[in-house]
């Protein structure tokens, strides 16, 4: 009979989130207070990927402003559960930003992304383009092309991303 109200006893409480769980929840938790975050909104409103500077103007692009501050503000934790967000330029600036902040975890990231094939527009340098996340993320996290100091991916990774095909 113990044995039977123990085992409800953790099927309940795991159930009305109690905190009495088999398995580790998540660390990453879609936050409604950082989608919500004005700057969050802005970068979807705008929905263009834009580097630091864009053609010949040396004041910074306000879209790559927004994203900034918005890595000073929130840790890398909040950051990435934009990498759920439903805009793909929050998305893929959220990867950015993971790869600026050196995380650990870009590589486990980038696999989750992988079927990320929604089509974004980008402002480098003095092109403006249309991109997949996808290919954006791969050629931000194996070339230096976009931004020399963000983390790179294993070639492990990146043979798995080959292997998986878009």
């Amino acid at each position: 009979m113990m044995f039977y109200f123990t085992r409800l006893l953790l099927l309940l409480s795991g159930g009305l989130g109690l905190g009495i769980a088999c398995q580790p929840k998540s660390p990453v938790v879609s936050s409604p207070v950082i989608f919500a975050d004005p700057l969050v909104l802005a970068l979807a409103q705008t929905n263009i990927l834009a580097d630091r500077y864009v053609g010949r103007n040396p004041q910074e692009h306000a879209q790559f402003a927004r994203f900034r501050q918005l890595l000073e503000k929130y840790p890398p934790t909040q950051i990435q559960a934009l990498t759920q967000h439903p805009n793909p330029v929050v998305r893929a600036y959220a990867f950015w930003g993971l790869a600026k902040q050196q995380s650990q975890n870009l590589d486990e990231i980038i696999l989750q992304m992988a079927r990320d094939t929604t089509q974004i527009r980008t402002l480098v340098g003095c092109l403006a383009d249309s991109s997949r996340v996808i290919d954006f993320a791969l050629r931000l996290s194996t070339t230096d092309d976009i931004d020399p100091e963000a983390r790179k991916i294993s070639p492990k990774t990146q043979a798995l991303l080959q292997q998986k095909g878009p």
